[in-house]
């Protein structure tokens, strides 16, 4: 019988204990407590690394062991999708940049005659000015700019 290198004995309480349990678990396991009845002793280790609660503390130790820290395991999937919306960010700025551009090529004035006209994009009587026109009509089309980059527009953050 190949004896698990996860196991420990403790002299003082004279039981074994499962370290992988004892640092992942949450302490209701017989190996937890410690385990002291010595009949089949080798079948219940057997017995004790076929349990749930042990493979996921297992589980627990690996991913550990992989990511090293506690912080890396709370933000792994936090940095990708943090990637995705800098890529998106940076989309919408590039096109607004565009826009500006242009306007700045063309030797446009980037307001219209009224400023309230910015806090009201859904009404298309009113004059909103070249930025924010071009602005609207691109967002039509593109659905980059239909989600945040709306929300840049109307709340001013850009």
């Amino acid at each position: 019988m190949e004896v698990s290198k996860w196991i420990s004995y403790c002299v003082k309480k004279k039981a074994l204990f499962c370290n992988i349990c004892l640092c992942y678990g949450d302490g209701s396991g017989s190996f937890s407590k410690g385990f002291s009845v010595w009949r089949h002793v080798y079948e219940r280790i057997s017995d004790h690394e076929e349990t749930i609660t042990h493979k996921l503390n297992v589980d627990a130790h690996l991913m550990k062991k992989q990511f090293s820290s506690v912080d890396s395991l709370l933000t792994h999937g936090l940095g990708s999708i943090r990637k995705i919306q800098v890529k998106n960010n940076r989309n919408v700025l590039l096109r607004l940049i565009d826009v500006l551009k242009l306007i700045g090529k063309r030797g446009l004035s980037y307001r219209g005659k009224t400023n309230e006209a910015a806090y009201s994009l859904d009404d298309s009587s009113l004059d909103h000015g070249n930025f924010l026109e071009i602005t609207l009509l691109i967002s039509k089309y593109d659905s980059l700019l239909k989600g945040p980059g709306r929300d840049y527009l109307i709340r001013g953050n850009i």
